[in-house]
């Protein structure tokens, strides 16, 4: 087992030449799946594993805009042999029901309440399925073994 990144800031272009608003981003394949971040509003966007048919093979679910173009934002693609099975990505947590409420944008510091990684299985791994708080000790580690362990 090992493990590949792809970096959201620089490993992902846009989807079409064509100047608008809202062009999806599409990153570099890997093991013929790519990352495509694609706006979702004027607050949001949807971060999704793609295959090469572009069918959603995976959600990473809704951010806040602009979240995958942070420094150092990376979805880990967990391998054997190396082919991709599974994918780890770290996401914030907001209390949306208190944004709501307010009428605010739920994907602003002051809603975020905490961090998790979330381990996404690919096609035919659908038993991968996992969330990993954060602040635990080692809490990556804790998140590539859940896929590793799965592995079937």
């Amino acid at each position: 087992m090992s493990s590949v990144y792809t970096n959201l800031k620089v490993d992902c272009k846009p989807e079409s030449k064509v100047e608008a608003d809202e062009v999806p981003f599409i990153c570099k394949a890997v093991g013929g799946f790519r990352v495509r971040i694609v706006p979702a509003g004027a607050w949001a966007e949807m971060i999704e594993i793609v295959d090469a048919q572009n069918k959603t093979a995976a959600s990473l679910g809704t951010h806040g805009y602009g979240y995958s173009t942070a420094p150092k934002r990376m979805v880990e693609w967990r391998m054997a042999n190396g082919k991709p099975f599974a994918v780890i990505f770290r996401i914030n947590e907001y209390d949306q029901e208190k944004a709501s409420e307010a009428g605010d944008n739920p994907y602003t510091e002051k809603y975020k309440t905490g961090e998790k990684l979330i381990v996404r299985g690919l096609p035919g791994y659908s038993q991968i399925d996992f969330e990993v708080d954060a602040k635990e000790k080692n809490a990556n580690v804790k998140a590539q073994n859940l896929a590793d362990e799965n592995f079937q």
